[in-house]
């Protein structure tokens, strides 16, 4: 329901929309053409590769602080992935848009 934060943050989906109301892991869901929502297994071998879960987020998150809280530390982005802090949305107990800059959360089908 923000147009400028979508051009920063990207869209920000409830996981059924995300899936495309299919429930099939791998599914291809919003994702374009020739390209899948990762599983649990595809995200655990992404953490693997990229040295474990201790580290692995630091390798995918944007250094610094434009996006990030303070300390953001591990930040380097070292597999270009450029996770943002962009935080939550709870609809259901009226907490609204929260943890921004500090949490990013990924789907997983």
């Amino acid at each position: 329901d923000s147009p400028d934060s979508c051009l920063v943050y990207g869209g920000l989906y409830m996981w059924t929309e995300m899936m495309d109301y299919n429930y099939t892991p791998g599914t291809q869901g919003i994702c374009p053409s020739n390209w899948h929502l990762p599983t649990i297994p595809e995200f655990d071998v992404l953490a693997e590769f990229l040295g474990g879960l201790a580290i692995a987020g630091g390798k995918m998150k944007e250094p610094g602080f434009r996006h990030w809280a303070s300390p953001n530390t591990g930040a380097s982005n070292s597999s270009g992935f450029t996770a943002l802090g962009t935080g939550c949305y709870d609809p259901w107990y009226g907490w609204g848009y929260y943890l921004i800059h500090v949490y990013n959360g990924i789907w997983t089908s």
